[in-house]
């Protein structure tokens, strides 16, 4: 059990890492999608240790919320690959103001 613990703490601080360091969009938002992975991750091993039955609910309601992120994600993609964007936050923050 404490492995996946370790497992937890590994893939937030991955997920952390990409957020801070990555200037591109889709990188920021695969590393948003690491850290959801992770807490779902963390939401599943409290309800076994506990054996509630409280915690499903919150994890399905991660499980959407992650899945509008992709969403998202697909519509930015599409959305600056038809306008030519490099995907750079920077430019991007620039051109907008």
């Amino acid at each position: 059990m404490i492995l996946l613990l370790y497992l937890i703490f590994a893939l937030i601080g991955m997920g952390l890492a990409g957020v801070i360091a990555s200037r591109n969009v889709i990188l920021i938002v695969f590393s948003i999608e690491i850290i959801f992975l992770a807490s779902i991750v963390f939401l599943a091993y409290g309800v076994t240790y506990n054996q509630s039955a409280y915690g499903s609910e919150m994890i399905l309601a991660i499980w959407a919320v992650a899945a509008l992120d992709a969403m998202v994600l697909v519509v930015i993609y599409l959305i600056l690959s038809h306008i030519d964007s490099k995907f750079n936050i920077k430019e991007f923050l620039k051109s907008k103001g």
